[in-house]
């Protein structure tokens, strides 16, 4: 898996080992410590759904193909090589930038390495080169990639425009090189046009959440990804997050309560401790952390201790019981800012899906 592309989504995946008793539900505790960063702002709310995606693996396009699992880059027109040739005892490092027909030129000799990797460019020059040398050594990197570009426009930080495809290149990589989404970005209605025409509406949103970044859409050459504006009003959320079958973002109606959403989020899992769940509430520099015992609601069906939500609260159902939220909610920092309001959106959306 190559750097920035790790799927370190926190509040997945971080679980404190140090237990404490659970508290009494309604209980509201300290604000949690403020992180070190500035504020992050940026409403990104949102509420229209998406046409499901159906995933598929793509292990070659027009841009690469996977060879013993990995990803390399297909050479193209408007490419340029740095190419280390054999020259007496020191190598000579050459440029050699490929033609419309896909061929460069090297020592007088032209050369077809379009649509080849950089490794198969180097068992072709060697061919290549065998009258005028004993047992070549050729070396072959990608200088610069201009063959394949990614249309990207709409609610971008960078304004949009075209990106140069470097290899195996998903949504979410083409929007970290376009900066990031905009502030009012509406990633739950990313459209995305592949060179074959398929057109597809991915909730972006949801993938990153679910941490279902494996499945979203590979780009190719000529692909076209439209990040649409928020509409300027949005039906309320909240968000149930942790251990539930179906985490993201739920409708906020009018005395909504901790057990109904819930039951919209499809339940508990297993590993659920639904007995040391928190509502976050309010400001994620400052929350409000409210206990919530679940199982009291669930099993007992002592409706007492189902608390009324409020729009923007976040559930979160922990695996194992927690010892210091407040250290925990810090951990979560990165996912807060993404479903609050305020802030620089694209950072945020380089810290959830790239590893620190």
């Amino acid at each position: 898996m190559k750097p920035g592309r790790a799927v370190l989504i926190p509040w997945l995946y971080l679980i404190a080992s140090c237990a404490s008793p659970p508290l009494p539900p309604g209980t509201v505790l300290p604000p949690a410590l403020p992180a070190p960063a500035a504020p992050i702002g940026g409403a990104l709310e949102v509420g229209r759904p998406a046409e499901p995606y159906a995933a598929k693996e793509v292990t070659e396009n027009a841009t690469f193909i996977t060879v013993d699992g990995t990803p390399q880059y297909k050479i193209g027109p408007g490419d340029v090589l740095d190419i280390l040739l054999p020259q007496g005892a020191p190598q000579e490092k050459v440029l050699a930038p490929v033609k419309r027909n896909g061929a460069i030129v090297i020592a007088g000799v032209e050369v077809k390495v379009a649509g080849l990797t950089a490794e198969q460019a180097e068992g072709r020059l060697r061919e290549a080169l065998t009258p005028f040398y004993v047992n070549p050594q050729v070396e072959v990197l990608v200088k610069e990639h201009a063959s394949k570009k990614v249309t990207v426009l709409g609610a971008v930080a960078s304004r949009g425009g075209a990106f140069p495809l470097s290899g195996r290149t998903t949504v979410t990589d083409m929007l970290v090189k376009a900066g990031g989404p905009a502030a009012n970005a509406d990633l739950e209605s990313v459209r995305v046009t592949q060179p074959d025409g398929e057109v597809h509406t991915v909730n972006l949103l949801q993938l990153v959440l679910q941490g279902r970044l494996k499945q979203e859409p590979v780009l190719d050459a000529g692909s076209v990804v439209f990040v649409p504006e928020k509409p300027s009003e949005l039906p309320k959320r909240v968000f149930i997050l942790g251990e539930v079958r179906i985490p993201g973002g739920q409708p906020f109606t009018p005395n909504l309560t901790m057990a109904q959403a819930l039951g919209q989020a499809g339940g508990p899992t297993d590993l659920a401790v639904s007995n040391s769940a928190r509502v976050i509430r309010g400001d994620p520099l400052k929350p409000l952390l409210i206990a919530a015992d679940f199982d009291r609601v669930l099993k007992d069906g002592d409706f007492r201790f189902d608390v009324p939500l409020q729009p923007g609260d976040i559930l979160y159902i922990p695996r194992s019981p927690i010892g210091d939220w407040n250290a925990f909610v810090n951990k979560l920092r990165p996912t807060l800012d993404f479903l609050s309001i305020g802030g620089s959106t694209a950072q945020t959306f380089k810290q959830l899906i790239s590893p620190p």
